[in-house]
């Protein structure tokens, strides 16, 4: 029965965020890149149609979710591999102390 609730306890902690591995959290990246691409393509879209100035909002727009999106990839990816290093580091010191 002690056994259960720690169970328990130890899959809910799992599924926070930063509990994870690193590279699980960067799985949603890709979408996040795409949805900020369409995000601001769209919104460039509206303004083209209000202004008529097509299709400058539209190019700026997908530019600037372009430049948003991969910015965030690129922290994101930077900060997982960091922390994946970390974590190898620290399972590599728990190996070698008996």
């Amino acid at each position: 029965m002690a056994d259960e609730g720690k169970d328990s306890r130890n899959r809910t902690e799992l599924r926070e965020p930063r509990d994870r591995e690193p590279w699980m959290r960067i799985g949603g990246v890709g979408l996040e890149l795409a949805a900020a691409v369409g995000g601001f393509a769209l919104v460039g879209y509206l303004v083209d149609r209000h202004y008529g100035s097509q299709p400058k909002g539209l190019l700026i727009g997908a530019l600037l979710g372009l430049i948003g999106g991969f910015y965030n990839l690129i922290k994101t990816s930077l900060q997982a591999s960091r922390e994946a290093r970390k974590l190898d580091q620290e399972r590599k010191k728990e190996h070698r102390e008996p």
